[in-house]
């Protein structure tokens, strides 16, 4: 939809704000790059906004959260100054919302209603309690907060080669996606890394790891699940230098890949047994 100044009057002259503004969002391009008439009638609807906040009437929430976003998209040329009293009249109606209100009110957290609600529901409370000798401190938000939990695996190929591990080595623990330097000492292996190993190192994950609880939790196995994304040159790049890293360490890195769909659980069970083997006889 291109920009139509002639609709955006029509609009502003009824008091519908969510009409006005709709024609600014839909728009395919934005109101400033569309010739001097259609940037007059944005300019025009700021500053209806303005006087409109200044009289104690104006849009609703609704409206004026999308204010907020057109602005910060520059889709409106609603400047820092504008901004306030938007935002503050933004929060009063959001009281009753404080999920939607700690949204808005980190756009302008220097704005002191911002900072109340911040100081209200953005920072964890805390509750202290003694459990004989330990003190326990638990921190939680009340209010805005999102599920954002998330299964440790990432595919249902490595849950299963979790699960075959766990029942392949019941002595060790079994941790999957394990970061490399949790399991690695850099420190010992810098002097041997390339730049770009030494970058790689803080960011590369294992997808399974064995660890010896027998032995201070140092690392047995380390195993990783290929597939056809693994053909892609950058990523074998990123392999190469995983297996290199490892084996520095004096450790080696078996890569399992199914070919086909998910492995049967003794299948995975088998692979995993040959490592064993593979190791008794070194």
């Amino acid at each position: 939809m291109n920009p139509d100044p002639e609709r955006l009057y029509e609009r502003l002259h009824a008091d519908d704000w969510a009409g006005a503004l709709a024609l600014v969002r839909t728009a395919s391009a934005g109101w400033g790059q569309s010739g001097p008439v259609a940037t007059r009638a944005c300019e025009l609807l700021v500053e209806r906004l303005r006087d409109s906040l200044r009289a104690g009437s104006g849009p609703g929430a609704d409206e004026l959260e999308l204010v907020v976003m057109l602005g910060r998209s520059g889709r409106l040329p609603v400047s820092r100054e504008t901004e306030v009293p938007v935002i503050e009249r933004l929060l009063e109606l959001l009281h009753g919302d404080p999920a939607r209100a700690l949204a808005i009110a980190r756009f302008r957290p220097d704005l002191p209603t911002s900072a109340a609600v911040i100081a209200q529901f953005g920072i964890p409370g805390r509750s202290v309690a003694r459990r004989g000798p330990i003190g326990v401190t638990t921190a939680e938000l009340r209010h805005g907060t999102v599920d954002a939990g998330r299964s440790v695996f990432r595919s249902e190929g490595e849950k299963a080669l979790h699960e075959a591990a766990v029942r392949t080595w019941p002595d060790l623990l079994v941790l999957p996606n394990v970061a490399l330097h949790a399991a690695l000492d850099y420190e010992r292996l810098r002097g041997r890394l390339t730049a770009t190993e030494r970058r790689f190192f803080f960011t590369a994950l294992v997808d399974c790891v064995a660890f010896d609880p027998r032995a201070e939790f140092r690392p047995v196995h380390f195993v990783e699940l290929d597939s056809p994304v693994h053909d892609d040159a950058r990523r074998a790049e990123r392999d190469g230098m995983k297996d290199r890293i490892v084996a520095l360490a004096g450790f080696r890195l078996t890569r399992l890949r199914p070919n086909g769909p998910i492995a049967a659980r003794a299948t995975w069970e088998s692979a995993l047994r040959g490592i064993d083997a593979e190791d008794a006889g070194s």
